[in-house]
C-alpha cells in the first residue's frame, strides 16, 4: 500500500489499492474481496478469524448504503479511519493508533466466555 516505502500512505496510494481491489471494474467491492486485501494489508500473520472480524467491522461501517458492497466513495471514506489528523496522509504512528483499536476488537473476540 505504501508505494514509495516512506512509511506514509497518501490518499493517492490508497486510491491505487482501491482500484486494484475492484477486480471486475464495476465500481463495487464485495466483502470477501475487501477482507482478502485487509488481511494482506495487516500482514497476514494474525489469526484469520479475528482479522476477518476486525475487517468485517470496518467493512460494515464503510458500507453506508448496506448493500453488501463498498463503492469507490465508500472505500475512500475508510481512509479517514487511518488519517487521524485529516491531512490526507496516514503515517506509521496513525496506523499504529488505528491498529491498536483493531487489536482491542481482536482481544474482545478471544475473551474467554464467562457464564452469568
Amino acid at each position: 500500500m505504501d508505494g514509495d516505502q516512506d512509511q506514509i500512505v497518501t490518499q493517492a496510494e490508497f486510491d491505487t489499492v482501491i482500484v486494484s481491489v475492484d477486480v471486475n471494474g464495476d465500481g463495487k467491492v464485495p466483502e470477501a474481496e475487501f477482507l482478502m486485501v485487509f488481511h494482506q494489508a495487516t500482514g497476514g500473520n494474525h489469526h484469520q478469524a479475528a482479522t476477518d472480524k476486525a475487517g468485517h467491522n470496518i467493512f460494515t461501517k464503510g458500507d453506508h448504503d448496506n448493500d453488501g458492497s463498498l463503492t469507490i466513495p465508500e472505500l475512500k471514506s475508510i481512509f479517514s479511519a487511518f488519517d487521524y489528523d485529516g491531512n490526507g496522509k496516514a503515517t506509521a504512528d496513525e496506523f499504529k493508533k488505528f491498529w491498536s483499536s483493531v487489536s482491542k476488537a481482536i482481544f474482545e473476540y478471544f475473551k474467554p466466555y464467562t457464564p452469568f
